[in-house]
């Protein structure tokens, strides 16, 4: 975890003279811009503004860009004027600067990309080892194999009962019944509360067209399961240096060294809940912190069938 960090430190410390280089080109070139006002096409103005935005959202490798690509307007102008030549070669050492700057910073992200990913592939291992213990200890094989003494510590009966009866929660009852047609009224609702219980906050409905993703143990399979999340929170899962099963709340019997990655994409847009996944525990001793997205599928008839796209790590 030192390595991430350390890779983290020295990220910040490029981009924070990134974003100082990107200042000070956009200074200059905010004087040049004005220096040719008349003489020139006002396109690059509109690509200035752009840069400050960027830098205003704290996007110095964005703003690096827009600086960039104002300076051929500029320079072609403002180059005739001895006082414009002076400011010109000025501006042609920031560029280069603010350049090098931006590949820099590509390559630390990825390095510190790459240790993240490690630290994450090392604690999820580490996890695993113990809970293959518990899973193959005579005295907790049944209970890890049911996961009858997982608990999700999120939405309380009451919470989930009122969110039930919203408009939303109404559509969720709704789309779970239309998923299997079999099932009672009882066991749809038992259903809803369960999955609703996993959610440390009031999920939000929203309509997605994006595929989702699943990680299942090495050679699992994603059976009829609605827990899913999207492939940019994965990406910050693999990035966050903790165990997935600590990221994503999984029980003991989902925990693995490796896992498969599977991908599902929907028929048409399709309604789906989504929030953070509440904290859990297992068998009084295990607990997961959670925190990741969670998105809920109630209807798989509305999905393609998963197809496997990778593994991790």
């Amino acid at each position: 975890m030192s390595d991430v960090l350390a890779a983290h430190g020295d990220l910040a410390k490029t981009e924070a003279e990134l974003a100082a280089a990107n200042e000070e080109l956009r200074l200059d070139l905010a004087q040049a811009t004005l220096d040719m006002v008349g003489i020139a096409d006002p396109t690059p103005v509109s690509d200035l503004l752009g840069a400050g935005l960027s830098l205003y959202r704290g996007d110095p490798l964005g703003a690096g860009a827009s600086l960039l690509g104002v300076i051929p307007y500029v320079g072609d102008a403002i180059g005739k004027t001895a006082k414009g030549a002076r400011l010109l070669k000025k501006i042609e050492a920031g560029r280069k600067r603010v350049a090098g700057l931006m590949a820099k910073a590509n390559k630390l992200r990825a390095v510190q990309k790459a240790k993240a990913a490690a630290a994450t592939a090392k604690a999820t291992a580490e996890r695993a080892v113990r809970a293959k213990a518990l899973q193959e200890c005579p005295f907790f094989r049944d209970a890890v194999a049911k996961a009858s003494a997982f608990v999700p510590h999120g939405l309380s009966n009451a919470e989930v009962d009122g969110y039930l009866k919203s408009a939303e929660g109404k559509r969720f009852l709704e789309r779970l019944a239309a998923g299997d047609p079999n099932a009672t009224a009882q066991q749809i609702r038992a259903r809803a509360r369960g999955q609703l219980a996993t959610m440390a906050e009031r999920p939000k409905s929203v309509i997605t067209e994006s595929g989702l993703v699943k990680i299942v143990p090495s050679g699992g399979q994603v059976g009829h399961s609605p827990y899913f999340t999207t492939p940019e929170e994965f990406e910050r899962a693999k990035a966050s240096g903790r165990s997935l099963a600590d990221y994503f709340g999984l029980p003991l019997k989902s925990e693995s060294a490796t896992y498969d990655v599977f991908e599902m994409t929907p028929m048409r847009p399709t309604e789906v809940l989504t929030g953070k996944i509440a904290p859990t525990s297992e068998l009084a001793t295990e607990h997961n912190t959670a925190g990741g997205l969670q998105v809920l599928v109630s209807n798989r008839a509305d999905w393609h069938k998963p197809k496997k796209i990778g593994k991790f790590p």
